[in-house]
């Protein structure tokens, strides 16, 4: 009842255009990365609202801005997000220096955007490969606010970061809002195009089913994104919908697919 209620109730904010959509979702900014129409990174502003806390103290908090959707769950430097991102994947910088660790999660950025994006030659899509393949992590102090020790901490521990283009942010030029749905749509055919091969794994097979929420035959979410801010739950949040272990496993059936919940639904209730 409660995945039913909350799918509901995005549903009602949709409508009034007060959530983002599929696809897409709402994230707490700090920092824009300007760039020129060459791919130059100009340098970093801040996004941040001075607000009054309880306390009567004055503090910086994120602007909230909609992007492209993120990556369910992050266990390791592979998993890149789309125009938006910390800085160790989309500067590949982290702490005091450049590391090993921070350029992989770089590179990581830099395929997947130039995957995104293959198709797509416009202006500001120009603007984002020539940065990706100009870019040196290792020569990132060259840049005024980054060789300030204390401004460099700040945006490395910042959380997320975008792009803006001659004043315009990347997640809102329609070109590359564009490209981002074809490829989403892209691979969503690559994964029914595997499964009719059954070059699937075992475990990954049951991917179609009847959603418990909706009723409806649809693709069921493997993993439902993380929610923060749940009581006692680690700090980069927790699935309200999981099994991990054994015990908990029915039929064979393995992570969310024992509770079938379809892609969408899982969008909606994690959203809301």
């Amino acid at each position: 009842m409660i995945l039913q209620e909350l799918v509901k109730y995005y549903e009602a904010l949709a409508k009034r255009g007060e959530i983002a959509l599929d696809g897409w979702s709402k994230e707490k900014v700090s920092y824009s990365l300007e760039l020129d129409r060459e791919g130059k990174l100009l340098k970093i502003l801040s996004l941040g609202v001075e607000e009054k806390n309880g306390k009567g103290k004055t503090v910086r908090k994120p602007k909230l801005m909609e992007v492209p959707e993120r990556v369910v769950s992050r266990t390791s430097g592979g998993s890149a997000n789309f125009l938006c991102d910390n800085a160790k994947f989309m500067l590949g910088i982290s702490g005091d220096a450049s590391d090993r660790k921070s350029q992989e999660c770089f590179t990581a950025t830099k395929e997947k955007l130039m995957d995104i994006l293959q198709d797509c030659d416009g202006p500001a899509a120009r603007a984002l490969k020539k940065f990706f393949q100009s870019w040196d992590p290792s020569r990132a102090e060259e840049l005024s606010e980054l060789k300030d020790k204390e401004y460099r901490d700040e945006i490395t521990k910042a959380g997320n970061l975008v792009f803006s283009i001659e004043g315009e942010y990347a997640q809102e030029i329609p070109e590359l809002k564009q490209a981002w749905e074809s490829w989403r749509k892209k691979q969503g055919k690559k994964k029914g195009e595997e499964k009719k091969r059954g070059k699937k794994k075992q475990k990954e097979i049951n991917e179609y089913g009847r959603c418990l929420v909706t009723g409806e035959f649809s693709e069921i979410a493997r993993k439902h994104t993380q929610i923060k801010g749940i009581k006692d739950a680690q700090s980069s949040g927790a699935a309200l919908v999981s099994f991990n272990a054994p015990a908990f496993s029915s039929y064979g059936k393995e992570q969310s697919f024992n509770a079938p919940v379809g892609r969408h639904a899982m969008f909606a209730y994690t959203t809301a």
